[in-house]
């Protein structure tokens, strides 16, 4: 974009400036359950957040009588039934009422698919799977019509599942669980390994498009094989670049 100029405004950007959240963390202590307040541990106590979709704010008023203790994440669709909620120990009354509850001891994971993409417990999503569709929309412009593309920290391969047929897509990610439900629901090439892997496969093909999408730390660790890669392009995305 030319410095100084802004694109024309999209219909969504208005329609989801409150309600757009589907994934937050909620803590609570037994008798509150909320957010924490900023730069604090201590709990922010209140019936539903502005920024919540209206699924997520059903789903939360579900949770506040169950007194629970600890970090609660929900994930919903905001277009069909699907609850998410992850938790470090099992809980059973929360298991009663909400059937994808899940904990890191599960060896099977509840999820749903969104836009053709397995949204896994667990596993990263993007806090909004509405917003999510913008961000998609705008690496497949970018991605154009590449032939073989590297999706690197693939996650459940929610930035390449969708790319066209026609040439090579594979990724890769550290999480088992993402690249396998990946796999599970497109059948292409995704694959568990860390960045020593991931500048291993960086390196051994002549990629037309290297995508990118590393957690808040960074790709720093990839940054000499991306420099020698010889990609035509790196699409990289991130919330802190």
């Amino acid at each position: 974009r030319t410095p100084g100029t802004s694109r024309p405004p999209r219909r969504e950007d208005a329609a989801l400036r409150l309600g757009y959240r589907t994934r937050a963390e909620f803590h609570a202590d037994g008798e509150r359950i909320g957010f924490y307040a900023l730069n604090t541990h201590a709990i922010v106590d209140m019936e539903s957040h502005p920024l919540s979709h209206p699924r997520l704010n059903e789903v939360f008023a579900g949770l506040r009588p169950l007194r629970l203790k600890g970090a609660v994440t929900v994930t919903v669709n905001p277009e069909g039934d699907d609850v998410l909620i992850w938790t470090a120990a099992p809980l059973r009354r929360l298991a009663d009422r909400f059937p994808g509850a899940d904990t890191p001891r599960d060896e099977r994971r509840s999820g749903f698919v969104f836009d053709g993409v397995p949204i896994v417990n667990g596993t990263f999503s993007q806090a909004s799977l509405l917003l999510n569709r913008l961000l998609v929309a705008e690496v497949r412009t970018a991605v154009g019509a590449a032939g073989n593309v590297l999706d690197l920290y693939c996650g459940t391969g929610n930035l390449s599942i969708g790319l066209p047929e026609g040439g090579e897509v594979a990724g890769m990610d550290h999480n088992k669980e993402a690249v396998h439900a990946a796999r599970q629901v497109s059948g292409r090439d995704y694959r568990a390994g860390d960045e020593a892997r991931m500048a291993e496969l960086a390196r051994g093909k002549a990629w037309d498009v290297i995508v990118l999408d590393p957690p808040r730390v960074g790709a720093k660790a990839l940054a000499p094989a991306l420099a020698e890669c010889g990609a035509g392009t790196l699409v990289y995305v991130s919330c802190d670049p």
